[in-house]
């Protein structure tokens, strides 16, 4: 959900006086606290042996220059066996860069869509590409 609707929400059930910049804010400082759990989360998913990933897109008004019309993307990899967890993996852009990003240094099966953006990993890594 938006972070503009999310204050919104507050306000009205809560009186809560916050306001999207102090939501993303917030975000923001608790991502840099977080960032050796999201590490271990990422090293927790390449140890599975089979892994869903997919991409979605998401608009960031920073990410492009303060515009808010170009996509981002979230990568998703999603493990399935081992360690049942889902990382997300943030991306301005859609490239085989990105796969590489959430997904190198995995061995085993990876069950995506079809984008050939996860073509380079799958070849350079010790995997096994099924079809959805």
């Amino acid at each position: 959900m938006p972070l503009y609707r999310q204050a919104k929400i507050y306000k009205n059930r809560f009186g809560a006086p916050f306001n999207d910049t102090t939501l993303s804010n917030w975000m923001i400082k608790a991502s840099e606290k977080l960032k050796h759990f999201k590490e271990k989360l990422k090293e927790r998913l390449l140890e599975n042996e089979y892994i869903q990933a997919d991409e979605t897109t998401l608009q960031v008004v920073n990410a492009h220059k303060g515009k808010a019309t170009k996509k981002s993307y979230i990568w998703l990899g999603v493990g399935m066996d081992k360690y049942k967890i889902v990382y997300m993996h943030y991306a301005n852009n859609r490239s085989a860069v990105a796969a590489t990003a959430l997904l190198e240094g995995f061995s085993g099966f990876l069950q995506t869509d079809g984008y050939a953006g996860y073509n380079d990993v799958v070849k350079t890594n010790d995997m096994t590409h099924l079809a959805c």
